[in-house]
């Protein structure tokens, strides 16, 4: 845990996560989905490291960018069926290697069984939200660029899911992050203002978003993209997820 000490998170009773880099490692079975599709265009793999660069900003940019050396004009109309071929492979190997990272199943069982607080409206839930476990002493969500279908399904099948009250990805919105209008979505439903929620993540993307929501930031240290936070620092720095607890002690 890292610049805690500067920051004032005591009025924080909303925590919303990014997913892949800050919950669950995912790195492999997405550069796995793009190489297969990469195979099918007749390409060599790339990286896996080389993969991770381009995760961030939804899957239709992530196979833009996958493909874009060797077919650098890709039509619209042909980009629709990479995708397509992306989507396929990956929905069928979305939990062969992926996993939650060391301590956030402990954090998020730590979030949740605290003293009991007000909980987030029930109404305007999205088919992609989860209810909110019990004895939950603030609201958890989930929020990312992944699409939605995918988002649910790798949650449920981690027995992750029941920790959260809303699950917003790819689909939900017309938008994405860093736009911040889902994020202000989860705050009005919670009946909580900006500087009482607190957007956890492991790129610049999610600082971006808290910002322009008026949310506090934190950023893992371990993630995919925890690159980018060099650049874009957030309000505190996180080692591991099992530091977060402590800093939201006074629920």
């Amino acid at each position: 845990m890292r610049g805690a000490e500067r920051k004032n998170l005591g009025s924080v009773r909303v925590v919303v996560f990014d997913l892949d880099g800050t919950l669950i490692d995912s790195s492999r079975d997405l550069a796995a989905a793009v190489n297969a599709t990469r195979a099918r265009l007749g390409l060599g793999p790339h990286s896996l490291a080389r993969v991770m660069s381009y995760i961030g900003h939804g899957a239709r940019e992530l196979m833009r960018k996958a493909v874009g050396d060797e077919i650098p004009v890709i039509a619209d109309s042909r980009l629709d069926e990479v995708l397509g071929w992306f989507r396929e492979y990956y929905s069928a190997h979305l939990l062969d290697e992926t996993r939650a990272y060391p301590g956030v199943r402990e954090a998020l069982e730590s979030l949740s069984n605290g003293a009991q607080r007000p909980r987030c409206l029930d109404e305007g839930r999205t088919p992609g939200s989860a209810p909110t476990a019990s004895g939950a002493a603030i609201s958890l969500a989930v929020l990312t660029n992944k699409p939605i279908q995918f988002t649910t399904e790798i949650l449920r099948g981690l027995d992750l899911a029941r920790y959260f009250r809303f699950i917003y990805g790819q689909y939900s919105f017309p938008t994405l992050k860093p736009d911040p209008t889902v994020l202000l979505h989860i705050l009005s439903q919670c009946g909580a203002t900006p500087r009482e929620a607190l957007m956890v993540g492991d790129s610049d993307t999610d600082v971006l978003t808290a910002r322009n929501a008026g949310a506090w930031a934190a950023g893992v240290t371990y993630g995919l993209s925890s690159d980018s936070l060099r650049a874009t620092p957030p309000d505190v720095l996180l080692d591991s997820l099992t530091a977060l607890p402590p800093l939201l002690s006074h629920l």
